[in-house]
């Protein structure tokens, strides 16, 4: 497969190529595949894309389906399709926008991610330091936050949430929703500034700066004295 570099811009017609790389505008009308992708411009693709690597430092917008082993964004992209997007590594430091459901195995953000209403983020890990805003819910093994999560509901294993604003986090939210996410619910938990209606577990840390309306508990329980709980049910011990 061919290689191509585009350094003004240019309408590809071609929908398959070894390497890619964009240093100026370019148009995909029909979608294209690639083994790796280098945006430092801009890329407008209206039809299916897949790719093995795509590292994205300019700005991109996909309008039809992706199917991408790794994606490195340092800038801004927007996935507008209406499928679901399976993405096995998502590696984010700049700003990233999904319209559909997401299914990846890895995800790490240091800047933000942010989907549309009903959309679903469904991956084994999830690390953030950023910024995830999902307005469905978030299905995952293990996550792992020292920055700001919101879904409608958290289904996982494993859950570590601390919603302390830094510096940076503060310059991510500008969005950032006023209502609480509706359910916690995982065999592991610990929350620090995390608001929520109701956090269902078996061994459970509710930190300082939380207002839980309600906590099930069936293992060790643990509330700091600055955070507010309105409710705690199940057969617990304190630990």
């Amino acid at each position: 497969m061919p290689s191509i570099t585009i350094n003004g811009m240019e309408n590809i017609t071609n929908k398959k190529f070894d390497n890619v790389i964009v240093n100026g505008a370019a148009i995909f009308p029909d979608g294209f595949q690639a083994l790796r992708v280098q945006v430092d411009g801009t890329v407008r693709c209206n039809g299916d894309f897949v790719c093995e690597s795509i590292r994205c430092n300019g700005s991109s917008r996909f309008f039809g389906g992706m199917d991408i082993k790794e994606l490195y964004c340092e800038g801004s992209l927007i996935s507008s399709g209406t499928q679901p997007v399976k993405i096995g590594q998502i590696y984010c430091n700049g700003a990233t926008k999904f319209f559909s459901d997401i299914l990846t195995d890895t995800i790490d953000i240091s800047g933000s991610l942010n989907t549309e209403k009903d959309c679903n983020l469904t991956a084994q890990k999830i690390f953030c330091d950023g910024s995830i805003i999902v307005n469905g819910d978030i299905n995952a093994d293990m996550l792992n936050a020292d920055g700001y999560i919101f879904a409608n509901t958290i289904n996982s294993k494993k859950v570590y949430i601390n919603s302390q604003p830094g510096r940076k986090l503060k310059k991510l939210l500008t969005r950032k929703p006023d209502t609480a996410i509706s359910l916690i619910s995982a065999d592991e938990i610990e929350l620090i500034n995390v608001k929520a209606s109701k956090v269902v577990g078996k061994n459970i840390k509710i930190g300082s700066g939380c207002v839980i309306e309600s906590v099930e508990c069936s293992g060790e329980l643990s509330i700091d004295e600055n955070a507010v709980v309105s409710e705690i049910l199940g057969d617990y011990q304190k630990a």
